[in-house]
């Protein structure tokens, strides 16, 4: 398979994201291989490695970004806030902010950390997280999502 990370499928935190080359875990001696934690969860993610060192987290309430982040990787690969990453404002473009509100509306979600990253061909979606914490875009930004969240509620319930 070479390298990929597998991610949980119901995850938070960046816990339990690992990163394997030929089944096993390169940061971890002691850790599982990946058909430990398949006959132990069933279904996980698996992820090529992409060389970056930051993502981008596009933060969607309802049909508009609230605002974005670059989350920039303390150890080279994993750019979770909460396992070292840095947040950053970022200045989405049109299409990147499009994409994003399409992917957060085509899974259903009212509010969503859409997470993009860069690449010599354009960008492309990591992934449509429904459980975003606000702390980052607050603490790059000084934007409250939670705000824009109620008001959304609000107006979706008529």
């Amino acid at each position: 398979m070479g390298e990929a990370v597998t991610k949980p499928i119901f995850g938070y935190k960046g816990l339990g994201i690992r990163r394997f080359q030929s089944g096993s875990d390169l940061y971890d001696s002691n850790s599982e291989t990946i058909e430990e934690i398949l006959s132990e969860r069933a279904v996980l993610y698996i992820q090529e490695v992409l060389p970056i060192e930051r993502d981008i987290r596009a933060f969607v309430v309802g049909n508009r970004v609230a605002g974005a982040i670059y989350r920039y990787a303390q150890n080279g690969w994993i750019t979770n806030l909460s396992q070292g990453g840095t947040p950053e404002r970022c200045m989405l473009n049109s299409e990147q902010e499009e994409v994003s509100i399409l992917a957060s509306e085509v899974l259903g979600t009212v509010f969503a950390g859409v997470d993009i990253t860069e690449t010599d061909d354009g960008f492309m979606i990591l992934e449509v997280n429904g459980t975003p914490s606000g702390k980052g875009i607050y603490d790059a930004c000084g934007v409250d999502v939670t705000g824009d969240i109620v008001d959304h509620l609000i107006s979706i319930s008529g």
